[in-house]
């Protein structure tokens, strides 16, 4: 099996990486380096949930709610993602 980007992109948002067998961990690990979009939207992800958990934690929302909020955002990230394809620009990279 090979992963494809968006499959890649489903695994890192869902945060299901580290519940990937070793094989398909490896896999996983193999298309990050070798895909510079994946890599950068993988980085983008895990970037963003620290910021996201700091945000949370410091409001008073329902637990249940800010779960429900969190795959909200992670599923409009995917979407974005998929929408902006691989040609797509990110603005936190510097232009050559």
């Amino acid at each position: 099996m090979v992963l494809t980007c968006k499959e890649f992109a489903r695994l890192v948002a869902s945060g299901a990486l580290a519940e990937l067998s070793f094989w398909l961990r490896l896999e996983a690990r193999v298309h990050a380096w070798l895909c510079q979009h994946c890599r950068r939207y993988q980085k983008q992800i895990h970037s963003l949930g620290p910021a996201a958990e700091r945000a949370w934690a410091s409001s008073a929302a329902d637990p249940a709610e800010t779960d429900a909020l969190g795959r909200r955002i992670l599923e409009e990230l995917v979407r974005a993602q998929c929408q902006a394809g691989p040609d797509a620009k990110d603005a936190s990279e510097p232009e050559a």
